[in-house]
């Protein structure tokens, strides 16, 4: 797999024994994930506890009761964000920016917002998990040899099938394996 990575994207830094670049392109967080599991009060208290969930259902509650346009969209929200089976999905780009302006009114904390925005959309990097450079250069190594391995194999092949020619001779068994390898 990490192989597969470089070769698609960082192939020209592998190829220049950059690997510092390539493990960072690798490592850079890049790859939208949306995440559609329903976002209850629940959850939130699960994964950043009752502080925040608090501090958002306080927030919910707020907004609901005042004349704001978006008290009838917030207060059907929060009903929905009660129920454990409900829930609404906040992985869409609108939801998000509602988040935004939810926070900003609820006054939380850049990082509050983005940890409740979280469970709806995140960045992971390509690799999955963080890998050096020494990992990179391993696994390119490894393909190099495994690639040679394979050229002498099918070379080897090819020279298996000349000998059995009837009119064979060391020369063109020798000549089968050249071209095999590409070499003139």
């Amino acid at each position: 797999m990490l192989i597969g990575l470089i070769r698609e994207h960082a192939l020209a830094e592998a190829e220049a024994d950059q690997w510092a670049a390539v493990a960072a392109i690798l490592n850079a967080q890049t790859v939208v994930v949306r995440d559609v599991t329903p976002l209850t009060y629940s959850r939130i208290r699960v994964s950043l506890g009752d502080a925040i969930r608090q501090k958002v259902a306080g927030t919910m509650r707020a907004i609901g009761a005042s004349a704001s346009p978006l008290a009838g969209e917030i207060r059907d929200a929060h009903s929905v964000m009660l129920i454990e089976a409900g829930g609404i999905d906040i992985s869409t780009d609108d939801r998000q920016a509602l988040i935004d302006m939810v926070a900003t009114a609820g006054g939380w904390s850049v990082p509050e917002a983005d940890a409740v925005k979280a469970l709806g959309v995140r960045l992971v990097s390509l690799a999955g998990e963080v890998v050096t450079a020494t990992q990179c250069e391993d696994a390119w190594a490894l393909s190099l040899k495994q690639t040679a391995l394979t050229r002498c194999t099918e070379a080897m092949e090819a020279a298996q099938i000349a000998y059995r020619s009837a009119d064979s001779t060391p020369a063109t068994i020798v000549q089968a394996m050249l071209d095999s390898l590409g070499v003139a």
